[in-house]
């Protein structure tokens, strides 16, 4: 009963929409995000986004000097792969996981990050396995671990939060989420047209930062 729980609450929340853009085609770039109205005025947000999965920064963190540490003294980007393999291993958001597999893998030449990947989801599976979280095959789990590692390195988005301390306004990195929709559709650019905002800690926006606006035709960027 708890596992369905948590798995209707991760499909109420896996909530996408898109206004006054389209994803299409693009030669070159693959999808991309194309703006479909006249004109998109600064300061507009076209693209909402609940992620599939979310894993927040450890409360000592900023304590012990590292952004990168999540929770149970995992790295962000291993606890998120770890998250998304539990909401699939549990058939939690069947589409959304279907959905984000199709993402980009790393593929990059470091061959001593990919053993490394490789050797975090071997750990990880074992301890599935230890842990009766599973109760296939440590292999299987590693793959699967492995799989999302993999798309977690490439497409996971850093969370922020502005804080003001006494009129000091600065942005702060709060969690790693996988939006699939955003990694799927809105490309990187040099000179973006677009940044990202959270709004309650999780939801991303994607709003128009370009002064002069998107016009029509135009690919939204970050």
């Amino acid at each position: 009963a708890a596992v369905a729980s948590q798995c209707r609450s991760a499909e109420e929340r896996m909530t996408t929409k898109v206004v006054g853009a389209k994803i299409r085609q693009r030669a070159g770039r693959g999808r991309a995000l194309m703006a479909t109205a006249e004109h998109i005025n600064r300061g507009t947000a076209v693209h909402y986004e609940a992620p599939l999965a979310m894993v927040p920064i450890s409360e000592d963190a900023h304590v012990r000097g590292s952004s990168n540490l999540g929770p149970n003294g995992l790295s962000l980007e291993t606890a998120l792969a770890v998250r998304l393999w539990w909401l699939e291993s549990r058939d939690c958001n069947l589409q959304a996981c279907a959905a984000a597999q199709t993402l980009i893998d790393y593929s990059g030449p470091d061959s001593h990050l990919l053993q490394q990947l490789v050797t975090t989801a071997a750990i990880c599976s074992l301890v599935a396995v230890a842990e009766k979280l599973w109760l296939g095959s440590a292999a299987e789990a590693a793959q699967m671990i492995f799989a999302w590692l993999s798309k977690v390195r490439v497409n996971a988005v850093a969370v922020t939060a502005v804080s003001d301390k006494d009129g000091d306004v600065s942005t702060c990195k709060v969690g790693l989420a996988l939006y699939p929709e955003l990694a799927a559709s809105v490309n990187h650019d040099c000179r973006p047209n677009a940044l990202l905002r959270f709004v309650g800690g999780m939801r991303v926006e994607l709003i128009v930062a370009s002064v002069s606006g998107v016009q029509l035709g135009e690919e939204l960027t970050i």
